[in-house]
C-alpha cells in the first residue's frame, strides 16, 4: 500500500496544486483517462470548497491537508480535509 500526504495553504493556488498532485499519483499507478478526470473534478471541488468556506475571516489562510491511500493499483482513497470552521 503506497500512501501519501500533502498540505496546501488554503489559497487559490491549492486547488490546481492539489488536481496537479492527485492526477500524477494515479497516472503513475495506472488510472485511465476517464478515471484521471473524475479525480480532476472531485478533488478540485473539495479543495475549493474547503478554501472558500473553511476560512471566512481569518487574516492568515488556513491549511488543507490531502491523505491518498493506494491500496493497489486499482483502488485509490482520498481525504480531503480542512480545520476551519
Amino acid at each position: 500500500m503506497a500512501r501519501q500526504e500533502w498540505t496546501y495553504s488554503a489559497e487559490r493556488h491549492a486547488p490546481t496544486r492539489a488536481r496537479h498532485d492527485l492526477t500524477t499519483l494515479a497516472a503513475a499507478h495506472g488510472a485511465d483517462k476517464g478515471t484521471i478526470g473524475r479525480l480532476a473534478l472531485a478533488v478540485t471541488e473539495a479543495v475549493t470548497n474547503a478554501v472558500v468556506h473553511a476560512y471566512r475571516g481569518p487574516e492568515e489562510p488556513g491549511i488543507v491537508k490531502i491523505c491518498a491511500n493506494l491500496a493497489n493499483d486499482k483502488h485509490l482513497d482520498v481525504l480531503v480535509c480542512d480545520y476551519g470552521s
